[in-house]
C-alpha cells in the first residue's frame, strides 16, 4: 500500500513549552500510495501533531497523532422560506398553542 509512496513535509511549527518539552504541527503530502493494492491513488494531505521531550540531549517523540485532511466544502445555506405576517402577541400565543397543519 505505502511500498511506493514518498511522504513530504511541508510546513511545520514548533512551540517550546519549555525547555525540554514541545508541540510540533507538520503539514505533509503523501503521493504514489496504492489502496487498494495496485490501485493508483491521488496524492494525499494531512497535519501531524507531536509531543517532543529532550531526554538525553536528543528529542524524542512522546504523543503523536496524524490526521489526513479533506478538501474544504461550503457549509450548507437554510433553504429560503416566505416571509410571515407580522403578528400580535396574542395571535402568536394563539398560533404556538394550536398547531397549524400544512
Amino acid at each position: 500500500m505505502f511500498r511506493d509512496s514518498t511522504l513530504t513535509f511541508g510546513e511545520v511549527d514548533v512551540r517550546l513549552l519549555d525547555p525540554v518539552t514541545a508541540v510540533a504541527h507538520a503539514r505533509w503530502t503523501m503521493d504514489g500510495a496504492k489502496v487498494p493494492p495496485g490501485a493508483p491513488q491521488p496524492p494525499r494531505q494531512g497535519i501531524q501533531l507531536q509531543v517532543l521531550r529532550k531526554e538525553v540531549g536528543r528529542w524524542q517523540i512522546a504523543a503523536f497523532q496524524n490526521t489526513n485532511s479533506f478538501p474544504e466544502m461550503p457549509f450548507p445555506r437554510a433553504r429560503r422560506q416566505a416571509p410571515r405576517e407580522a403578528l400580535t402577541y396574542r395571535e402568536r400565543s394563539a398560533a404556538v398553542s394550536q398547531p397549524r397543519l400544512v
